[in-house]
């Protein structure tokens, strides 16, 4: 930054306006995201309590009776690449998420007061670059692998 002083950006109404509606929206897709991470996490654990239940009750099926439901060959360790992934991901939504709302308070606070303008600004294309990042290396990472997957002949 310069060494200029900060004071109020001179936005007329319709740019107002216009910021204070990209505002509502990243926060809304914000807290969306957030939200999904969160869900997609509880079920993830909700999910390995019953797989470890039914697991540790599996000695008493192998009397001989027929599975309910067969998988085929899935070994631990596929579960377990599986699981992380399924974390990693819903960590990396929910840190954007998280990027999103911090960019979205910062500009609304831009348009709702009357000063430190470019304090606000700053700080709301800094998270928002990072989010951007954020997404493409996940967008990135998930391109990676479907394309190694598609390679290695898995889910085919």
């Amino acid at each position: 930054m310069s060494t200029r002083s900060l004071s109020r950006i001179p936005f007329d109404p319709r740019e107002e306006r216009v910021i204070a509606g990209l505002a509502r929206w990243m926060g809304r897709l914000g807290r969306f995201q957030i939200v999904a991470a969160a869900f997609v996490f509880v079920v993830l654990l909700g999910v390995t309590g019953v797989a470890t239940t039914i697991e540790m009750m599996e000695p008493a099926a192998a009397s001989g009776e027929q599975p309910l439901v067969s998988v085929g060959e899935v070994s631990r360790e596929a579960v377990a690449a599986v699981v992380a992934a399924v974390v990693v991901l819903s960590l990396v939504f929910l840190r954007g998420g998280m990027l999103l709302l911090g960019a979205a308070e910062d500009l609304e606070t831009v348009t709702a007061s009357d000063e430190l303008d470019q304090h606000h600004m700053e700080s709301a294309l800094r998270k928002l670059r990072s989010y951007f990042v954020l997404e493409s290396l996940l967008m990135a990472s998930v391109v990676a692998a479907t394309y190694a997957s598609t390679i290695m002949g898995w889910g085919g």
